[in-house]
């Protein structure tokens, strides 16, 4: 594979591309073309080749949104329609039965969808973290509570989903919860928020980090606590400013 990829990364733009269309690419097993598309897009690639990329890896159905949304605010506007048609196919194929539960549970009362969302948490084949993450967008207090304390204690997750779904345009109360959720694990990624979460218009947002960030002991808390205490937010500066009092 790091062969084949080296071979590619010499060769013009042009040529890369011709290399993706040719049936010495093609007659790779899928998962290996899957492979050889996500090792290239973490390098420094033009913008024909990152676009030709996400629309070969849609074409192949790999159906990650998350992983496309990385790609939904990059200048180049071939590489973001790319990434806004791969998301949209994979919101429409996989994410099907996480928007059926979702308007069965807008429709039901609080005691009935907290009831029914128990049910599905024991079935793991049903409620993967996707699906849960995607529940998060009712706006119902008791079930968040539940999914909340049912990520936070899971042993095996993909804490960087929760981050990608963060940045990828969740609404505000989701934002939050996400980054209570990552608190509650103690996740570094949550560093990896920092300069995102400074430009967040929602102060309940900013709030829940300083509490996540109190929660790790990394020497970049302090720095995101102390950009955060000038924020122009009184209740946000002073929480901030609580925050940096408790671990002086």
């Amino acid at each position: 594979m790091q062969d084949t990829i080296r071979d590619f990364l010499d060769l013009c733009t042009f040529d890369q591309i011709k290399f993706l269309k040719s049936r010495k690419f093609t007659n790779f097993a899928k998962k290996k073309r899957i492979e050889f598309l996500k090792s290239i897009l973490k390098l420094d690639l033009s913008s024909k080749i990152i676009a030709t990329s996400l629309r070969v890896l849609r074409e192949l159905k790999y159906r990650d949104k998350f992983y496309f949304r990385k790609f939904l605010y990059h200048p180049d506007g071939s590489v973001s329609n790319a990434a806004k048609k791969a998301v949209s196919e994979s919101v429409q194929k996989r994410d099907s039965g996480a928007i059926r539960m979702i308007e069965m549970l807008r429709k039901e009362k609080s005691e009935e969808r907290v009831l029914h969302l128990r049910t599905l948490l024991e079935n793991t084949r049903i409620m993967n973290l996707e699906k849960l993450i995607t529940l998060l967008d009712v706006y119902d207090i008791k079930m968040r509570e539940i999914i909340v304390n049912h990520i936070s204690s899971k042993g095996n997750v993909n804490e960087l989903k929760l981050v990608e779904a963060i940045k990828g345009g969740a609404v505000w109360f989701k934002r939050a919860v996400l980054i209570e959720i990552l608190g509650n694990r103690k996740s570094e990624l949550l560093y990896d928020l920092g300069e995102f979460i400074l430009d967040d218009k929602n102060v309940e947002v900013k709030l829940n980090f300083i509490k996540a960030l109190s929660k790790l002991d990394g020497d970049k808390t302090k720095i995101y606590l102390e950009k955060l205490k000038n924020d122009p937010n009184i209740w946000v500066s002073k929480r901030a400013k609580q925050a940096l009092g408790v671990r002086s």
